[in-house]
């Protein structure tokens, strides 16, 4: 449904304006009509939670809550740092950090890669103070970024030829940038011009990334690198799917590796949900004897969202034992709950299932969350939901509705914290 809604919209955004006017007047009532069958039934759903104040709410649900962890704090002090190193113009430090944490497979406690916040960095220290704009799948400058605003590490990349650090990251910056003035995934209409700028930035990160092989270097960086280059020059579905099996063979613990190749197979890119649920099972069967079904989880965690096919297709009882084995597999086991718990809220209390069956899925989604919300969650870190912290409290209430709507008081993980 959501394939089909999209060519719809590249059709529709062709059509003369009179006819799409024509158009929009004879599907009005049938638009009317199915919101009105929307709102019915989510008022027939609708939680008794949701139906108390916020001062009762949080009077009766009482949460321990945080504003960091271990896994935020790295992170932050890590950017902190790289951002100094890149205002005092030391690329000998930034070269010999991002090699240390590329070899090493070095990850904050929750098991993000930190060669992937040094990136992060780079690229925030690139954009600040730049006007964006933001779409579903990240952030885009609104205007070209000029080349002097990247040169620098071009510069210490051409100064360096030896180096893959600095190589791949002048690489990742050129791709970054050249992406952006394509207009992003979801530019339905691209120019000659957008292209030839994208096409010059592509052009330069080759020049670097084709002198370093990352299976031969054992570089996880250069080969999600790889990756992006080949999905961003409208590569193939081998290719892909070689690139990631080298990232896979490099480092099977990075998570964010296998979200990346499953957005990529969805069927706006290289796949369809047949090829999506075929690699899912691949990955699953690759990885479960260390990881359990985690790897599976991952893989879909983030475009369930999103994506109703990917909804209805993913296999969800495999699904819900990967959630368990990502948490059991944690180092830092509350900021996976949190984060896990964050992206589930999103699935089910998202936009409107499209169908009976997604309704369904929808529901068995919906209990997860809760069945983990009651078993797993101790503290609320903010920061991992994407919501406000009144949002978050009526969402985590809805797992203890029943206690609640008797006048009941919860204390979340008060014992624990005891």
């Amino acid at each position: 449904m959501s394939r089909l809604g999209f060519l719809w919209s590249l059709v529709f955004s062709r059509m003369p304006y009179p006819i799409r006017l024509v158009m929009n007047l004879i599907v009005l009532p049938f638009i009317a009509l199915r919101a009105i069958f929307w709102i019915i039934r989510d008022h027939a759903k609708e939680s008794p939670v949701n139906m108390m104040a916020f001062e009762e709410l949080t009077a009766q649900l009482q949460l321990v809550e945080h504003d960091s962890d271990e896994s935020l704090d790295q992170v932050r002090a890590l950017t902190a740092a790289i951002h100094a190193v890149i205002e005092e113009g030391d690329f000998a430090t930034l070269d010999e950090t991002l090699i240390k944490l590329d070899q090493s497979r070095a990850a904050t406690p929750m098991g993000h890669r930190l060669w992937r916040t040094v990136l992060a960095a780079v690229w925030s220290k690139i954009m600040d103070g730049r006007k964006t704009e933001t779409d579903e799948c990240g952030e885009y400058p609104t205007d070209p970024i000029p080349y002097d605003a990247i040169e620098p590490y071009i510069n210490a990349a051409r100064a360096n030829p030896e180096s893959y650090a600095l190589g791949g990251l002048a690489g990742f910056i050129c791709l970054k940038v050249g992406w952006g003035q394509r207009g992003g995934d979801y530019a339905p209409f691209v120019t000659e011009e957008a292209f030839a700028d994208m096409s010059k930035l592509f052009e330069i990160a080759d020049g670097f990334l084709t002198r370093f092989d990352a299976k031969t270097l054992s570089s996880p960086m250069l080969a999600d690198i790889a990756y992006q280059r080949e999905a961003g020059l409208d590569g193939s579905l081998s290719a892909l799917e070689k690139i990631f099996e080298v990232q896979v063979s490099l480092d099977p613990g990075d998570h964010a590796a296998l979200a990346q190749h499953a957005f990529h197979l969805l069927p706006r890119w290289y796949g369809d949900y047949q090829v999506l649920g075929d690699a899912a099972q691949k990955v699953y069967a690759g990885l479960h004897a260390n990881q359990g079904a985690a790897p599976y989880a991952a893989f879909y965690l983030d475009l369930l969202a999103d994506d109703d096919g990917a909804l209805a297709s993913v296999d969800l009882g495999l699904f819900c034992e990967g959630v368990t084995d990502m948490i059991a597999h944690s180092t830092a086991p509350q900021a996976t709950v949190n984060s896990i718990l964050a992206r589930l809220s999103e699935i089910w209390a998202g936009h409107p299932a499209q169908s009976r069956d997604l309704d369904d899925r929808k529901g068995q989604v919906r209990a997860l969350f809760q069945e983990i919300t009651r078993t797993h969650l101790t503290d609320v870190i903010g920061p991992y939901w994407k919501m406000s912290r009144k949002e978050r409290f009526y969402l985590i209430g809805q797992a203890f509705e029943e206690d609640l709507a008797a006048g009941e008081t919860v204390l979340l993980g008060r014992q624990e914290a005891a």
